[in-house]
């Protein structure tokens, strides 16, 4: 038995199941609630970068505007 490997005793049974904690465990907690929602609803939810037209201040002493693109993270279904 390995330290990643621990052995667990179900009824008369004896498994040799892999221990994980930490990070790993925040990972799979993250893509069972995934999952679970895509089961739930139907529908896979992606997060995505889109490109938008922002006006900002600028031009002679701060008075014009401009418009300059920005980068903005959208959830898109």
């Amino acid at each position: 038995m390995s330290q990643d490997h621990r052995e667990i005793k179900i009824f008369r049974n004896t498994y040799e199941l892999p221990t994980f904690g930490g990070e790993e465990l925040g990972k799979l907690h993250q893509q069972i609630q995934a999952r679970q929602a895509i089961i739930k609803t139907g529908e896979i939810e992606e997060v995505v970068t889109v490109t938008k037209m922002v006006e900002k201040s600028g031009g002679f002493l701060g008075l014009g505007k401009r418009k300059q693109p920005q980068q903005i993270r959208q959830k898109k279904t």
